[in-house]
């Protein structure tokens, strides 16, 4: 079994709901809000659905365009958050001096510490969304990046049929 797929991301959220965020660095809404976290503005250009296909063990891995960069992200819904490896986060233009790791989240292995960060557009096939929160963790924690609910739970909807995950705008 892959070291990505022991990597649980569920408790980003409880990591991220105990900290008090910047709205434009993560997209949430301030501690007073009663409206919870913002959604990323949807593009209503490009096909309405998209499909993805499962891989070999069963893993639905998209390609991407971060920051209209292509990056490849494995699904993942216990994800609370789209997130980036090392790599690709400096390939789609952070530069890791800047960012703070300073959001610890729980993986399989123990806690670790993740930069917060916004991408400017995420699509996967004709699905775009713009100001998509996200977290970036170091070097070697994740073989792939991670499409979490920051994109999925954006969408109308998607859902599981045979060996494509099918994603609606």
């Amino acid at each position: 079994m892959s070291k990505i797929s022991t990597l649980l991301f569920v408790a980003v959220g409880i990591a991220l709901a105990t900290t008090t965020l910047d709205e434009r660095t993560l997209g949430l809404a301030s501690n007073e809000a009663s409206d919870g976290p913002s959604r990323p503005a949807i593009s209503h250009q490009g096909p309405a659905v998209t499909a993805i296909s499962a891989g070999k063990l069963g893993q639905f891995t998209a390609e991407t365009l971060a920051n209209d960069v292509h990056v490849q992200m494995m699904a993942d819904t216990g994800a609370t958050v789209v997130t980036l490896t090392e790599n690709d986060a400096q390939r789609v233009g952070f530069d890791m001096e800047w960012l703070e790791f300073d959001t610890p989240i729980r993986t399989a292995n123990g806690t670790a510490m993740a930069a917060r960060i916004t991408l400017d557009n995420l699509s996967v096939g004709g699905i775009e969304m713009r100001d998509v929160s996200a977290i970036v963790v170091r070097a070697g924690l994740l073989e792939h990046s991670l499409l979490g609910m920051s994109f999925l739970g954006a969408i109308s909807r998607f859902e599981i049929k045979g060996d494509q995950m099918v994603l609606y705008r």
